[in-house]
């Protein structure tokens, strides 16, 4: 759908996650792209926010890939993922 990107360093705060947000045009698709229902933006939030926390817990992740991440108003969830260990 996207083929944007938006990078930063983990740890990542809350405010960053928004700032990615921001960065990939994602507001019209998460206040309710043609009509729909708003997207759980929390969720999404938290999701980053949770992926950071893991690859600063996990040192042997060294690339990590979710696609996709399937977002509705009800919440996230991860589709499909890939994960390379060093």
């Amino acid at each position: 759908l996207l083929e944007r990107t938006a990078v930063r360093v983990a740890p990542l705060t809350a405010d960053d996650a928004e700032e990615m947000i921001a960065e990939l045009g994602l507001e019209p698709l998460m206040e309710g792209f043609r009509g729909g229902p708003p997207l759980d933006r929390e969720a999404l939030v938290d999701s980053i926010l949770k992926v950071s926390r893991l690859l600063m817990t996990q040192p042997r992740i060294v690339e990590l890939d979710i696609n996709p991440l399937l977002l509705s108003q009800e919440g996230a969830l991860a589709l499909d993922a890939r994960v390379l260990l060093g």
